[in-house]
């Protein structure tokens, strides 16, 4: 393929779903314990539609998705996601995309890279192909989940996927810290992953009005 082309594999918008992605409530043993049920994680400082949080233990950078125990928007952004392979990195390393939102995977460099992305829990291969300099390939993910990114050219270029079935989700600082905006109260399930894919943080977790009655309030519950 010459440079500058662009390959599609996009999945048929047909076949997207709405999935829950069902993780147990604690963490596990070689990983942060969870806080006390009833413990506030954190309260926002920003008003009442922005939530401010910070994952327990401050574990980060992150991928953070907080997975609505209801029912949830499925409709995907039309924004397509860029991926850049430039200066033997994957820029930026943590994404979060929706289900059915395009994601394209481009190498911006002088130098030939490859693209291996995979389920971090069934290892299901998505995309596995080899990029010359301007080339890109697009992808829909049609399955939530976390999915690894390496090349297999470089192995120590590595960046994660978070596919979610909602607009719940963040990329949390390298102190835990996260915000996502316009989350409505009620139960939800949050997990964080590390960039390995491995999940760092299994919690139930509420979202009320904090003390004040003016921001929100993070709980973790049983």
């Amino acid at each position: 393929m010459t440079a500058g082309a662009e390959r599609s594999v996009l999945q048929p918008y047909g076949l997207l779903i709405a999935c829950c992605i069902a993780f147990a409530s604690c963490a596990r043993g070689d990983q942060a314990p969870d806080p006390a049920a009833g413990e506030a994680l954190v309260t926002t400082m920003t008003g009442a539609e922005v939530l401010v949080a910070t994952l327990p233990e401050q574990i980060g950078p992150a991928l953070v998705a907080l997975q609505p125990r209801s029912a949830d928007d499925t409709r995907p952004p039309i924004a397509v996601t860029l991926i850049d392979q430039f200066g033997y990195t994957f820029d930026p390393p943590l994404s979060i995309t929706r289900q059915g939102q395009p994601v394209r995977f481009r190498n911006s460099e002088d130098v030939d890279h490859h693209v291996r992305v995979a389920h971090a829990e069934t290892h299901a291969v998505v995309v596995n192909t080899n990029l010359l300099m301007d080339e890109s390939v697009e992808y829909i993910f049609v399955d939530p989940g976390p999915y690894t990114v390496r090349c297999d050219i470089h192995p120590a270029m590595m960046a994660l996927i978070l596919v979610v079935s909602h607009p719940y989700a963040a990329v949390a600082n390298n102190d835990g810290e996260f915000r996502i905006e316009n989350v409505p109260l009620g139960s939800y399930e949050l997990t964080a992953w590390n960039v390995a894919g491995d999940p760092v943080v299994e919690l139930d977790v509420e979202v009320g009005v904090d003390a004040s009655g003016v921001g929100l309030a993070l709980i973790a519950v049983e």
